[in-house]
């Protein structure tokens, strides 16, 4: 039975998509059948997997119509993806005059999911009905986190949906974890890191993911890190995620 997962965060530029694209690719990498759903009308998941299309047939919107994600699976080299469009940013009017709107992408992913280990799901970066049928399909949800002075604003929101969300549609639904994302050798990177150790103790990750230009660089070519540059420092955090991960959370 695969263990579904959801990247969350309001806030933009964490390195939310970025994790959730290498996580998937290491995950699989280790041997482990892994699909990566990205569930942002930015696409962003989508090109970083190769298809910078910008009409995009057989996408999770077309999944969420249908009611089956069976026809979006698309094969990349390491995980299997179903890709975004922009058609996802008017999902939330329709979803919304659903019968059972909080679980219109579980119902379209459960024809799916049990091909995989595990499922990654990239959030757009709000907080909205997409969101909730996300974490509503979700085992877990993971947090990234940039090292910035501003690392925590909005995090108590997202947290809070997570408790709705697990009070009234998912009661399964558990924090996985904080991923402590982009980070620089500088003071305010090390207390912002000890800050959030503090604060929210083994919920979070021991891997840090370092600042690092050819992470940057990877999706603009169409790469998941492992395949732009598997030797770089960000290749290897990743990598070692993955194994952190496997390690708590493989049933």
């Amino acid at each position: 039975m695969a263990q579904v997962v959801s990247f969350s965060n309001q806030k933009g530029g964490v390195g939310k998509t970025t994790s959730c694209v290498n996580l998937a690719c290491f995950v699989a990498s280790l041997g482990y059948k892994t699909l990566l759903v990205d569930f942002d009308p930015q696409a962003n998941a989508t090109s970083a997997m190769g298809v910078f299309d910008k009409k995009i047939e057989n996408s999770i919107y077309d999944a969420l119509l249908k009611g089956d994600a069976t026809s979006c699976v698309r094969k990349g080299r390491y995980a299997d993806f179903i890709p975004s469009s922009r058609d996802l940013a008017g999902a939330e009017l329709e979803i919304a005059n659903a019968k059972n709107r909080d679980y219109v992408l579980k119902t379209a992913l459960d024809p799916v999911k049990d091909k995989y280990d595990f499922v990654f799901i990239d959030c757009a970066p709000s907080i909205n009905l997409t969101l909730i049928n996300a974490l509503s399909a979700s085992d877990g949800v993971i947090v990234p986190l940039q090292c910035e002075y501003f690392a925590l604003e909005g995090l108590n929101q997202l947290l809070n949906t997570v408790r709705l969300v697990k009070k009234h549609s998912n009661e399964s639904l558990r924090l996985y974890g904080i991923l402590l994302t982009m980070f620089r050798q500088t003071k305010l990177a090390r207390e912002v890191e000890q800050n959030v150790r503090q604060t929210f103790k083994d919920k979070v990750f021991e891997t840090v993911i370092p600042q690092n230009v050819r992470l940057a660089e990877s999706p603009s070519f169409g790469q998941p890190i492992i395949e732009f540059d598997r030797r770089c420092s960000g290749a290897i955090a990743y990598e070692k995620l993955a194994k952190e991960y496997i390690s708590k959370f493989k049933e």
